[in-house]
C-alpha cells in the first residue's frame, strides 16, 4: 500500500494518477464529506458522500484495520489512465493510500460508485449491480429480491445482515444494510421505504 497523499483540512485536496489502483484507503474519514474519482475516458467512476462511503466501504473484508476505510475502484491495476481523486474534508486530516493487492493484474472493469435518489412509497427496482447499499432504510422498510433460479423472498433488516455476514465481517450497524451481489446471484431487487433517501450503487463497467 503506497501513500497518494494527505487530505488536508477544511478544504478539497486533489490528487492526479497515471494509473487507476485497485483500491484507495483513508486513515480516517471523520470529517470527509465527499469522495469523486474521475478517469479519462470514463468519466466518473466514484462518486461519494460520507454515507456512501460508509456504506461501500471495506467490501468483503473478513476484517479491517481500526479507522482504516477502503474503497474499491477496479479489479486490478489501470495502467495509462490519467485518474483525479477530489476529497472534500473538513475539520480532519487524513492519510490517502492506493493499492493494487491482486498480483498486480492488469483491470479489465472498473468498480463505478454513485448515489441514486429514492422516494418514499415509491418502489425502486435494482437490477446488474455488484454492490446495493441503503443505509437510510427504516425498520418497517423491506425489499423484495430475486434470484437468478426464480426464488422470490422478502428481506428485512435481519435478513440483510444474515446474507452479508456470509460474506464479510458485519457492524451490526446501519452499514450492514446493503446486499452483496457477488457471482451475480441476484437477478434484482425491488425496494419499499417509507422516506425519501440515498441509494449506493456499485457497477461494473468495462475499461476500453
Amino acid at each position: 500500500m503506497a501513500q497518494i497523499g494527505v487530505v488536508a483540512a477544511s478544504t478539497t485536496s486533489i490528487f492526479s494518477l497515471s494509473y487507476v489502483p485497485q483500491t484507495i484507503t483513508f486513515s480516517n474519514i471523520t470529517s470527509i464529506t465527499r469522495v469523486r474519482v474521475t478517469v479519462n475516458n470514463a468519466g466518473i467512476i466514484c462518486d461519494l458522500d460520507l454515507a456512501g462511503i460508509n456504506s461501500l466501504k471495506n467490501t468483503r473484508a473478513q476484517s479491517s484495520v481500526t479507522g482504516q476505510v477502503e474503497l474499491m475502484l477496479a479489479n486490478g491495476i489501470a495502467k495509462g489512465k490519467n485518474c483525479i481523486i477530489e476529497v472534500t474534508n473538513g475539520a480532519t486530516v487524513a492519510n490517502l493510500f492506493a493499492s493494487s493487492y491482486a498480483n498486480q493484474t492488469e483491470a479489465t472493469v472498473y468498480v463505478q460508485s454513485a448515489i441514486q435518489r429514492a422516494y418514499a412509497n415509491t418502489p425502486i427496482t435494482f437490477n446488474k449491480f455488484a454492490v446495493l447499499g441503503f443505509p437510510s432504510m427504516g425498520a418497517s422498510d423491506y425489499g423484495m429480491l430475486e434470484t437468478n433460479d426464480g426464488l422470490q423472498q422478502k428481506v428485512d433488516q435481519i435478513e440483510w445482515r444474515n446474507l452479508l455476514s456470509k460474506l464479510q465481517t458485519v457492524e451490526n450497524n446501519t452499514n450492514d444494510l446493503k446486499l452483496d451481489n457477488l457471482d451475480a446471484w441476484v437477478k434484482g431487487v425491488t425496494l419499499y421505504l417509507g422516506t425519501d433517501q440515498n441509494i449506493y450503487v456499485q457497477r461494473y463497467i468495462e475499461i476500453l
